[in-house]
């Protein structure tokens, strides 16, 4: 089966991927993990093919969205605030979803890191989900792309 593990994230949420794809290429699948290029020497040093996605989540942090979360947390208030500025990140996320949609293109089956989840599944566009090339809703879950 060829997995592809996508994640947006930091490396705490990025190396977890790199032990689940090391074992699962034990077990005779092939995969790949699509993460920030800066990721790409983990992905590789696991032994595993990595698929570059185009958005850098350290660096949004470490801009004004990152110090609006740090300012308003990450409850309903820190929530309500990013939404206020969500389409600050339009061009971002649309560079994450085509990357995104780039690095799943042969996959039988797609791992996706929440993060990840709405770069693939929610901008809704018909190449959305790479395996079944359905479209998904604003509101897709794990499984309502297959």
């Amino acid at each position: 089966m060829r997995i592809a593990i996508l994640s947006f994230g930091t490396r705490g949420d990025v190396a977890p991927f790199t032990g689940l794809g090391a074992r699962l290429r034990e077990a005779g699948h092939e995969v790949v993990v699509g993460v920030h290029d800066s990721f790409a020497p983990m992905v590789r040093d696991a032994g595993l093919e990595h698929r570059p996605l185009a958005a850098d989540a350290r660096a949004l942090l470490a801009g004004e969205a990152g110090k609006r979360l740090r300012d308003h947390g990450s409850g309903v208030r820190g929530i309500a605030e990013q939404l206020r500025h969500a389409g600050d990140f339009t061009e971002t996320m649309n560079e994450l979803g085509e990357s995104v949609v780039e690095a799943a293109r042969d996959a039988d089956l797609l791992l996706l890191q929440s993060a990840s989840r709405p770069s693939a599944c929610g901008a809704g566009s018909p190449s959305c989900c790479p395996v079944t090339r359905r479209r998904c809703s604003s509101r897709a879950t794990p499984t309502s792309c297959a």
